[in-house]
């Protein structure tokens, strides 16, 4: 697989990284560096070799920093981290890092920013512990989980999941940014836990899921999502307060078997869903669950493309949706 390039920074001057075991490289050393070595605080340094089959962590970043990891490779035998960033406002770019229970373990005081990583073949990819990070552009590929978000206002932008266990984008925190991010064969794509608040999904992709969007908590929105190949459900909206606003989503099940799952189901209340298209599910839009409004949405070809689990469907407003199939009749 090509691995994903992003344009270099380059300062006043590029310096070579160094360090010796568990020692520390200073600013503008020059030299090779070895498994447990840290870098920064400040300076700007470009990796000049791999550092492999380290039996602890690989290398810690300690922010403010630079660090230009120039293609080159971590790797971890046992129970290992390959990079662990701490301080506050370190920048990392364009490394690659193999075999590690965590990949890129983003901690301190936050603010930093990771683009451009490639992690294959780790149990974590990219765990995130800290506040206000960037992560852009990177892709995790073969993991038991890609992206654990923990911290809270983290923006991740542009990354690619490809063949995860469990969740893809996975979020505990609050007030998370999600935008244009894609998800390739994991058992959820985009997940939101119960305590959860504000989160933000936009523009996203996840295809070949089990739930493309698993959203528990308080009002998150998600706008300009895509979930197709879902085999349960395009977008669930389970557990905690509910308040959502989904706007403007697709929700496309298995080509040509409309016999499995739902495009979005809401068993939380007071969801507002304006917008939407729902294809090829059991179940395009169900509500089981009051207080919702569903306005101008599309759903076809489902086996039933609106339901609502009241029979009078007392407590949601159903408005100028275009369904072939209902139940019951109250729902329009």
């Amino acid at each position: 697989m090509a691995t994903t390039r992003t344009p270099r920074r380059v300062g006043r001057m590029t310096m070579l990284l160094a360090t010796l075991w568990m020692t520390t490289v200073p600013s503008g050393a020059a030299a090779q560096l070895t498994c447990g070595g840290t870098i920064g605080p400040g300076g700007t340094f470009t990796m000049t070799s791999d550092v492999t089959s380290c039996p602890g962590t690989a290398l810690t970043v300690v922010g403010p920093v630079v660090l230009d990891m120039n293609l080159k490779a971590l790797s971890c035998t046992g129970l290992s981290t390959g990079l662990r960033i701490e301080g506050k406002g370190a920048s990392i770019r364009g490394g690659q890092i193999f075999g590690c229970t965590v990949a890129v373990d983003v901690g301190g005081a936050g603010g930093h920013k990771v683009q451009a990583m490639r992690a294959a073949g780790n149990a974590l990819a990219f765990g995130v512990s800290s506040n206000g990070n960037l992560l852009a552009y990177n892709l995790a590929r073969s993991h038991s989980a890609a992206f654990q978000i923990n911290g809270n206002r983290n923006k991740l932008v542009g990354n690619v999941s490809v063949s995860t266990g469990g969740d893809a984008f996975q979020s505990s925190g609050n007030g998370n940014a999600f935008t244009q991010n894609t998800v390739h064969n994991a058992a959820r794509g985009f997940a939101s836990e119960a305590g959860t608040t504000g989160n933000v999904y936009k523009e996203n992709t996840a295809t070949v899921t089990g739930f493309g969007f698993a959203i528990d908590g308080a009002k998150h929105v998600l706008k300009d999502n895509t979930a197709t190949r879902s085999a349960q459900m395009g977008f669930r909206l389970q557990a905690g307060a509910g308040g959502h606003t989904l706007k403007g989503n697709v929700a496309v099940g298995l080509a040509g078997d409309p016999g499995f799952g739902s495009g979005f189901d809401v068993t939380t209340g007071g969801n507002t869903l304006k917008g939407n298209r729902a294809h090829e599910h059991a179940n395009g839009i169900v509500l089981r669950s009051s207080d919702n409004v569903v306005t101008g949405n599309v759903a076809v070809g489902n086996l039933t493309d609106g339901a609502d689990a009241d029979p009078v469907c007392t407590g949601n407003t159903w408005k100028k949706n275009v369904f072939h199939t209902t139940f019951p009749s109250c729902v329009r």
